[in-house]
């Protein structure tokens, strides 16, 4: 459990945000480094990182990869613990490295594994086949009917 955004009762009850400033500077970013506006993602970054005051010596001027790597790195560091990490992974296509703490990471021997998004149907979540038997809105079944 991470305690990022304060509750007023028990852990998981307060006010949660919806979206902040941060999420939506680097969703700009994101968008304009796919189009192709390298000056408009970096403009991005500085106004997320340096305008804000969180490093008045922040200037981006990483292009290429490397720009696509600082929005990545921003983007783990801003949305830490709000769910956003799986949902990056698999809209880059980018594979999950999890390292032991012996190799600098937080994770036990068993569980340091890399996943790649391939290795598991590119990460996309299957219906149990037990809902679609029975829900005859979903599934093979909602076929059936409209042919009959």
């Amino acid at each position: 459990m991470q305690f990022k955004i304060a509750a007023e009762d028990q852990p998981g009850v307060g006010h949660l945000n919806n979206f902040r400033s941060s999420e939506m500077y680097l969703i700009e970013a994101e968008a304009e480094y796919f189009l192709n506006n390298l000056t408009a993602a970096q403009n991005a970054l500085n106004a997320l990182t340096r305008d804000t005051g969180r490093d008045p010596e922040y200037n981006c001027g990483k292009t290429g990869d490397e720009l696509l790597a600082e929005i990545k790195k921003y983007r783990s560091i801003e949305l830490w613990g709000e769910g956003f990490e799986w949902f990056d992974l698999k809209r880059w296509g980018d594979t999950i490295e999890r390292h032991t703490y012996e190799d600098g990471g937080n994770f036990i021997t068993v569980l340091a594994v890399t996943i790649n998004p391939n290795d598991n149907n590119k990460w996309t979540w299957r219906i149990p086949l037990k809902e679609t038997d029975y829900n005859h809105a979903i599934g093979s079944n909602a076929n059936l009917e409209s042919e009959e």
